[in-house]
């Protein structure tokens, strides 16, 4: 995502009072539009179910295609993680981690586990 982009997407969601946003923040230089008091969540799963899982994305058609996934390809999204949650310790920010290895949770599990950890 560039850094224009970046700021175009924080701009807007700062109209709102709670913003759940998939994949923000992506890089280190993302932190610092956010602001003080907000929560990073980091949701992870086991290597396997993860693949399982972006395969069954790959082919559900009804999904945006720029999202697919070539297995074996990696992600550069998840390379930069550790760098984001580093670059975040000592910031006024909340950081979690949230273990989704179990059943896929329904939407509505989702948010209201998204609530207890804000």
């Amino acid at each position: 995502m560039s850094m224009e982009l970046g700021q175009m997407l924080v701009n807007d969601l700062a109209k709102h009072e709670r913003v759940v946003c998939d994949g923000f923040p992506a890089a280190p230089e993302h932190l610092r539009w956010i602001p003080p008091g907000s929560s990073i969540v980091l949701v992870f799963c086991d290597e396997a179910m993860r693949e399982e899982r972006l395969n069954q994305r790959a082919l559900d058609t009804r999904l945006d295609t720029s999202r697919a996934w070539t297995p074996g390809m990696p992600s550069e999204r998840d390379g930069w993680v550790g760098n984001v949650f580093s670059a975040a310790r000592g910031l006024p920010l909340t950081l979690s981690v949230f273990d989704n290895s179990g059943p896929m949770p329904s939407g509505l599990e989702i948010l209201s586990r998204l609530v207890q950890i804000s």
